[in-house]
């Protein structure tokens, strides 16, 4: 924005507090007065006094006399008609900036705010959505980008490090100009101590209030409310509680339970929050309106998911606010409030998986509770790992193994310090972190940490508890991988044997346990025991799950997987392309479980001598295996010999031995030099 028009306008910059609104006025006043020779006017309408003073002293400097200044403030004349009346008479142009006018209704009831044609009006204020701006232009204020809050920090202090490390300190402190400023004042000032800006970092994860606030002191001598990030937005939830909305406070807290993540509005759902006892449903609307009002808070969309959802409406606040209101709450609120957090999460998760649909929204999901473990302690911890660990398994089965990892580890992480090594939630939770490092080709650690839960499980529950045979079932993944398939067999009949005892034959993890075997069948060359099998296996998944089940795709993928490994691949054709379009149709084109449905059906293809088509599946899958877990992960050299070897029986030997030759080293190292595919890719090469 620019002051330098002819008058008559009133600019109004909003945002929350220490976003920098009173910086950039300040910026603007000192460009009006040196470079545009105006007359420079500032107010400070944090209160009503200081509001009236202030804009009287405006009077005077525009011209108002000694008996007309004493009238106003005896109340025989309009203070403001006076003030209004020498602006528009200034000879010189002006700038008049309302400082901190973070209660727009005292510039109402005065008629503080006018516009004249002799000068501009800059007003500062955190509630952007007054009716007293309807004649004004509204500049949001946001945070600073990434790159130019790093430069603040390198500024206010050069010799504490790196550009780099400047703007990861930045991106922790969420890039608000107040908290950059009090950080680099503080790296800047130190005497006893000389932190880098790493350092600093490392810090700001044990009090990163506590330790923002300390270059308050160094900042100007002062801490004044709205200098100091632990008390700045106090001012706003005063405002806000003598309008009559004292549930902003608790709303806020609860807020800070979870992540600055975008959260979808759906989580605070009015039925859903009165019921927490926190608020009353009817107040939870007026609430968020008023955080929205001042700032504290604002609606965004989040981005659609890869399955095409529409943007879904979320609710954002600022990080550093975050911490601040969290290190604020009363110790005797502190359980309610996170109990609270995780019913309300637990009630935003849909109770069954999708079948692709709604991926988006839980992945949203997934910061809060990963927030909410963080910052809880004390009775809900066992709540709030127990949803961790339902949340890792949902998004585990969308495909994010990454995501899955990650918050499994955390909830294993907090239960380790909470509940104990040996609790069966946090057993559990290493249980998934054992499954996502499975998935993302960690063999080795999946297998030493799924037979270390095994082994606890087997001591402290028995050796035919459920979770014990889950833990069989889990163990053998990892095993088959990597070849060990006498091992894999026994552990796989043991869940599947022991599940069918204790659960039934039709519970979903007996299925899961028999349909998997059918694989491992296939492989010790079993073909009596699955041609016994491996069709009832799949009638019972149908008719207990239903068609679209995973576990029912994947009895169908594994039955067609079986056929072909003993020679029939005339009758596992149909069947793979079913389930490749069944894939596509549920989970997307490039969901991991699709990819295998791909791949099944180019070695179909291959069987039944159709080399184009088998090779350009394969390839296609390799590429989308590569996008999604990148080029280490052992799926990848093993897809690229896999494409060499089709190319190799299609006769097209050059290609093949040029993609052999590239996959090699991979093999070597991602494989080892024993493996067998790392062997198959010598034999495309002759050697």
């Amino acid at each position: 924005m620019a002051v330098d028009g002819d008058g008559g306008q009133i600019h109004v910059l909003h945002g929350m507090g220490g976003c920098g609104k009173t910086a950039v006025a300040h910026a603007l006043f000192t460009e009006a007065v040196h470079d545009q020779a105006r007359i420079g006017l500032w107010v400070n309408a944090s209160e009503r006094l200081s509001l009236r003073t202030g804009m009287l002293a405006v009077a005077a400097d525009r011209g108002a006399g000694p008996g007309e200044l004493a009238a106003a403030h005896s109340g025989q004349r309009a203070a403001a008609d006076l003030v209004w009346h020498h602006l528009d008479r200034s000879p010189e142009r002006w700038l008049l900036v309302i400082d901190n006018a973070d209660d727009p209704a005292i510039l109402v009831e005065g008629g503080w705010l006018r516009a004249s044609p002799r000068g501009t009006v800059l007003v500062t204020t955190r509630y952007g959505t007054s009716r007293a701006w309807r004649n004004a232009f509204l500049h949001p204020v946001d945070v600073l980008p990434t790159e130019d809050a790093a430069q603040v920090l390198c500024d206010l202090a050069p010799h504490a490090g790196t550009p780099a490390a400047a703007e990861q300190v930045a991106i922790r402190l969420g890039c608000l100009p107040l908290a950059l400023t009090l950080a680099g004042s503080y790296l800047h000032h130190q005497l006893l101590e000389s932190w880098s800006m790493d350092e600093y970092r490392t810090r700001l994860e044990d009090d990163p209030i506590g330790l923002i606030d300390r270059g308050a002191a160094l900042d100007s001598g002062r801490s004044e409310s709205r200098h100091v990030v632990s008390r700045t937005w106090q001012l706003s939830l005063d405002a806000l509680a003598d309008q009559g909305l004292p549930e902003a406070t608790t709303l806020l807290r609860l807020l800070s339970c979870w992540s600055a993540d975008p959260l979808p509005l759906t989580v605070l759902a009015p039925a859903s929050l009165g019921g927490t006892g926190l608020l009353d449903s009817a107040r939870v609307e007026p609430a968020l309106r008023g955080l929205i009002d001042h700032s504290l808070a604002s609606i965004v969309s989040a981005p659609p998911g890869a399955d095409g959802e529409r943007p879904l409406r979320c609710v954002q606040v600022h990080g550093v606010l975050l911490d601040s209101i969290s290190s604020g709450i009363p110790a005797d609120q502190r359980a309610t409030l996170a109990e609270a957090a995780a019913s309300l999460l637990e009630a935003a998760l849909p109770a069954e998986a999708g079948s692709g649909g709604g991926d988006g929204y839980v992945a949203l999901l997934v910061p809060h509770v990963a927030g909410l473990l963080r910052r809880v302690d004390g009775g809900a911890v066992d709540q709030v790992v127990d949803l961790a660990v339902r949340l890792s398994e949902r998004i585990h089965e969308n495909g994010d193994y990454a995501a899955a990892l990650a918050l499994a580890q955390e909830a294993a992480g907090a239960g380790e310090q909470v509940l104990g090594t040996e609790h069966p939630l946090t057993l559990s939770a290493q249980h998934r972190v054992g499954r996502s490092l499975f998935r993302i080709g960690r063999y080795r650690e999946s297998e030493e940490l799924h037979r270390r839960v095994l082994q606890i499980r087997e001591r402290s529950l028995g050796v035919h508890h459920p979770d014990t045979l889950e833990s069989c079932f889990a163990l053998r993944q990892p095993l088959h991988l990597m070849q060990r398939y006498e091992e894999d067999l026994a552990l796989l009949r043991r869940a599947a044997e022991g599940q069918q005892t204790a659960l039934g034959a039709t519970h979903p993890k007996t299925l899961k346990s028999r349909s998997i075997l059918m694989v491992l069948l296939a492989e010790v060359g079993e073909n009596q025991e699955f041609g016994r099998t491996a069709p009832a296996t799949v009638a019972d998944c149908e008719q207990a799950l239903g068609h679209d089940h995973p576990t029912t795709l994947d009895a169908r993928l594994n039955y067609a997987y079986g056929l072909l490994q003993f020679g029939d691949a005339q009758r596992a054709e149909p069947l793979a392309r079913r389930n490749l379009a069944d894939r596509e149709r549920l989970h997307g084109p490039e969901h991991p479980l699709t990819l295998a449905a791909l791949s099944l059906l180019s070695m179909v293809s291959a069987e039944l001598r159709q080399w184009a088509a088998a090779i350009e599946l394969m390839r296609h899958a390799v590429a989308a295996r590569e996008r999604l877990f990148g080029p280490d992960h052992p799926f990848v050299p093993r897809g690229h010999i896999e494409v060499a070897t089709l190319l190799a029986r299609a006769g097209r030997i050059e290609e093949a031995q040029t993609l052999a030759r590239a996959a090699l080293p991979q093999c070597e190292r991602i494989l080892g030099p024993d493996h067998p595919e790392t062997l198959r890719a010598r034999r495309v090469l002759g050697r």
